[in-house]
């Protein structure tokens, strides 16, 4: 990715996502995917993953050595963003499931 690259990506996702104390739904390749849509542009996982530590989102400790992180964060609600991602992405119970895994 060049620069002007990643402050695209970097800007869209200080942009769209917030901390949040539950756990987001999406691992960070369903998170790249998304951003990738938004930006227009394919992202290598690894880069997403710097990209989201740069925002200032801290993966999980459970995550923090699998190949996938999950974050503590909420994806904003509008038109630009399917549906399936907004809020943490998911019901309540499939979250109290997975904030016991990824915790």
């Amino acid at each position: 990715m060049t620069r002007e690259e990643r402050a695209v990506v970097l800007a869209l996702i200080r942009l769209y996502c917030r901390p949040s104390r539950q756990y987001y739904a999406w691992s960070s390749y369903g998170l790249k995917h998304l951003f990738e849509s938004l930006a227009g542009l394919y992202i290598g996982n690894e880069e997403f993953k710097a990209l989201m530590q740069d925002a200032g989102f801290k993966p999980t400790p459970k995550s923090r050595e699998d190949v996938n992180h999950r974050y503590k964060l909420e994806v904003a609600i509008c038109r630009e963003i399917p549906v399936e991602y907004w809020g943490r992405g998911c019901n309540a119970r499939w979250m109290a499931k997975k904030s016991r895994r990824y915790g």
